[in-house]
């Protein structure tokens, strides 16, 4: 009796081994109908993705890097396509269906391995995180892609698709600034923190984004003030302007934003004595986080007022 039992134990096991097994296979053979990308353009028998390996790779020679650039350049609009389709690229929910199957598969490690890699190998294959060095090294000679990436960007995609929309925006360049702005102030936006700092890395070559930082840092929502001001050195902002904007954010209701304040003032140094009163009450805060901004921010500023030196 018990082994009956036994057996039709196995039995009811062995009928959900071949069903899921079945369902994997379906939905490799699903997979393997999804119609492939246009092929990649090359130049010099290299892949494009290959020269911007080349170009981002760290610890190699200038002249690799420069060369890799040239590549990419050389290949010029022909690239935009492939650039956009990895911008645009989503691991598949089919994809992650059949991943989370083969998981659950009571296979060999060996075999387990090897399908993992079969639902992997498509994402691999997809260098996204490229897209935007490519753009970054085409540079205006991309102006045309700007319509499709601000689409993506603003349009109901998923955050990173969006993301790498704004970084390719941003490495176009100048052209790209009104639509960077017009994604800081969309409200129903999910990427005006990055569109702000693609505008800071921009600022030093449009000197009139550069006012738009101090609007920014009042703003009321809590991803561009926040952004900004983590920004306003890098964007160019002067501390004669910077600093009293970032004495108000001291006075935030979100602590983050009261944070990174006391952090871009002590960026200013010197120029930032104006902050001292409010930065001197930071270090009676009953948040230990405050205290600790507030003292590193007047390491920079003035730090005779910790040690009971006098000032140089």
């Amino acid at each position: 009796m018990h082994n009956l039992h036994h057996l039709r134990v196995m039995s009811k096991r062995r009928k959900r081994i071949i069903l899921l097994g079945c369902g994997t296979l379906a939905l490799a053979l699903v997979w393997a109908m999804v119609p492939e990308s246009k092929p990649e353009p090359s130049y010099q028998g290299r892949l494009l993705s290959e020269w911007l390996d080349r170009a981002s790779m760290g610890g190699v020679p200038d002249s690799t890097r420069r060369e890799a650039e040239a590549a990419v350049r050389a290949i010029g609009t022909n690239a935009l396509p492939t650039l956009l389709g990895w911008i645009r690229y989503e691991y598949s929910p089919v994809r992650e269906l059949y991943a989370s199957v083969v998981t659950r598969l009571p296979l060999s490690e060996k075999l387990r391995n090897g399908l993992e890699r079969i639902s992997g190998s498509a994402k691999a294959t997809i260098p996204h995180w490229s897209a935007g060095e490519g753009f970054r090294i085409l540079n205006t000679n991309a102006v045309t892609a700007i319509p499709q990436l601000f689409h993506l960007a603003a349009g109901p995609n998923r955050r990173p698709v969006a993301r790498r929309a704004v970084q390719a925006l941003g490495g176009i360049g100048p052209p790209a600034v009104p639509h960077l702005i017009t994604l800081v102030t969309n409200r129903n936006g999910p990427v005006s923190h990055e569109a702000v700092i693609q505008l800071a890395l921009l600022a030093t070559n449009v000197p009139t984004v550069t006012p738009l930082f101090l609007q920014f840092v009042e703003d009321p929502a809590f991803d561009v003030s926040y952004a900004a001001c983590f920004s306003l050195q890098r964007a160019g902002v002067s501390p004669q302007a910077a600093v009293p904007v970032l004495i108000r954010a001291l006075q935030s209701k979100h602590e983050e934003i009261r944070l990174v304040a006391a952090h871009a003032l002590g960026g200013y140094g010197a120029d930032a004595i104006p902050a001292v009163p409010q930065l001197q009450a930071g270090l009676l805060n009953t948040n230990w986080r405050m205290r600790y901004a507030a003292t590193n921010a007047l390491l920079r500023i003035a730090p005779q007022i910790l040690t009971n030196e006098p000032p140089q």
